[in-house]
C-alpha cells in the first residue's frame, strides 16, 4: 500500500484522534497533590500554610520587599551572578556568558551572598 502526501495526513490524524480516544477520562490517573483520595486511611490533608492569616502575608511581603532593597544595593556584576546562579547556570557557564574568569564569577558570589548577609542582618 502506498501513502501519498494527503494519505499519510489523513492517517496521522487518525492515529493520533485515536490516541486521544485510548488515553480519555476512564484511564486518567491523578498525581501528585490532585489526589482525589488519601493513599492511607486516616491520612490527614496538608495543614494550611502560612499565607493564610492575614499577618503572616503582611510580614512576608515587607520581608520580601527587604530582600529586593537589599539585593539592588548589591554591584551590578554581583546581582548578575547571583540572577545566572539562581536561573540554573553554572560557575563556568556564567563565567563565559560574562566574558570573566572563574575565580570572578567565584569572588562575585562570595561576596554578594555575603554582602546580602550584612543586610538581612541589619534589616531583621
Amino acid at each position: 500500500m502506498q501513502l501519498d502526501r494527503h494519505g499519510f495526513a489523513w492517517l496521522t490524524l487518525v492515529a493520533v484522534q485515536e490516541a486521544w480516544r485510548m488515553a480519555g477520562p476512564a484511564r486518567e490517573q491523578p498525581a501528585g497533590l490532585f489526589l482525589a483520595e488519601p493513599e492511607c486511611e486516616g491520612e490527614l490533608t496538608e495543614p494550611a500554610g502560612l499565607g493564610d492569616d492575614p499577618i503572616d502575608r503582611v510580614i512576608a511581603h515587607e520581608r520580601h520587599d527587604l530582600r529586593v532593597k537589599s539585593f539592588a544595593r548589591l554591584k551590578p556584576r554581583e546581582r548578575q551572578a547571583l540572577l545566572l546562579l539562581a536561573g540554573g547556570y553554572r560557575y563556568t557557564e556564567i563565567a563565559i556568558l560574562t566574558g570573566s574568569t572563574y575565580s570572578a564569577v567565584n569572588r562575585r558570589l562570595a561576596e554578594g551572598r555575603a554582602r546580602l548577609r550584612d543586610f538581612e542582618g541589619a534589616n531583621f
